[in-house]
């Protein structure tokens, strides 16, 4: 065993999801996270507000902004 070294080697760092990149702490992620949800609540507050104001001059077009709401709900992630 002459030549041979065998100390300890860290292990080789994760690929991250593109060339140069790597990925952020659990922590971080949770903090984007919980800032996605405030946005996507202001944006649901104002649009449920609208419906309602919309819902009392002419109910029709609240069902425009009642789908405006939804689309963002769903949307907003992907």
């Amino acid at each position: 065993m002459t030549g041979q070294n065998n100390a300890w080697r860290p292990p080789e760092p994760e690929a991250g999801p593109a060339p140069g990149t790597a990925f952020t702490s659990p922590g971080s992620r949770l903090v984007a996270y919980l800032i996605d949800l405030a946005v996507q609540f202001v944006i649901g507050v104002v649009l449920g507000g609208l419906t309602v104001i919309v819902a009392a001059v002419f109910w029709p077009l609240s069902i425009i902004a009642a789908l405006a709401n939804t689309v963002v709900s769903v949307g907003y992630f992907p």
